[in-house]
């Protein structure tokens, strides 16, 4: 019997999941936002065996899928989750559903299969881990906010990036900050947050021990455990108060071939901090 591969993919919000179960070989997962408490997007891989697999092939093929399929047209943008089966060396039969409304075996397949994904994702391949802490917990109001940024290579395989602070990195390299007013997330309003995109000139690369690096290449190129850190300053006005705040690293491929690099959002919780 040919070895067998099974698909499943899912839009998470700013990201997707996709996933490969191949018992045959090396199962593989992209993310291409945080999974769960994971601070990383990227690429993981891992042998997981037929005994492991095979229950969630069985479980999908238990719900005739095929005959679940949406009847309707889905628009480009609509957030999808989809299933599909196919043979070594053959593409997939895919079927998908429009978000949230799949039907209720295939979510709990989507359940089932969870597991899996977190088994896999503890054997990073080509995989991007980001940290960010402030300066100082008080910040005089007026005064910038000061943060360092580290995005490291927990991978075994080298990674490549776009520069941040190059300008050939506009357009496929974003840093933005999402402030909120620190109260319960059910009383905030509009008016409590507000995104601001980090600029290029509000961005240093800096060494372990601070030293600015003002010359750096295009392409940051990070092998296993190397890390890349970023000074940031941002100026503007925040009120006094209480404030928590995330940082999202977004990265495109661009010209650098995808067995090479990552794409997607990587999202950083900050401590939360006071302006006084």
């Amino acid at each position: 019997m040919d070895p067998w591969y099974l698909t499943h993919n899912c839009d998470l919000g700013e990201g997707e999941v996709s996933v490969t179960l191949y018992p045959a070989g090396d199962s593989s997962v992209f993310v291409t936002q945080n999974w769960q408490d994971k601070q990383e997007i990227g690429h993981y891989k891992h042998k997981l065996s037929g005994q492991a697999c095979q229950p969630i092939r069985d479980a999908l093929r238990a719900t005739n899928y095929t005959r679940l399929a949406s009847k309707e047209d889905l628009a480009p943008e609509t957030a999808t989750m989809d299933f599909g089966e196919g043979i070594a060396g053959e593409l997939p039969t895919v079927v998908v559903w429009a978000l949230p409304d799949v039907p209720q075996p295939i979510s709990q397949v989507a359940m089932q299969i969870r597991p899996l994904i977190d088994e896999v994702v503890k054997y990073p391949l080509r995989t991007l881990r980001g940290s960010a802490k402030l300066d100082s917990p008080t910040i005089p109001t007026g005064d910038p906010l000061q943060l360092e940024i580290v995005l490291s290579n927990c991978g075994i395989e080298t990674l490549e990036l776009h520069t941040p602070t190059n300008a050939s990195s506009d357009g496929l390299i974003r840093l933005a900050l999402t402030l909120a007013k620190d109260k319960p997330e059910q009383l905030l309003t509009e008016k409590d947050v507000d995104e601001v995109e980090i600029a290029r000139n509000e961005i240093r690369i800096v060494s372990a021990d601070g030293t600015v690096i003002r010359e750096a290449p295009a392409i940051t190129v990070l092998r296993a455990d190397e890390e890349l850190r970023l000074r940031v300053q941002k100026s503007g006005y925040l009120a006094p108060g209480n404030y928590r705040a995330v940082v999202k690293f977004s990265c495109a491929a661009g010209p650098i071939p995808a067995e090479r690099t990552i794409e997607g959002t990587l999202t950083m919780k900050l401590d939360r901090f006071e302006v006084q």
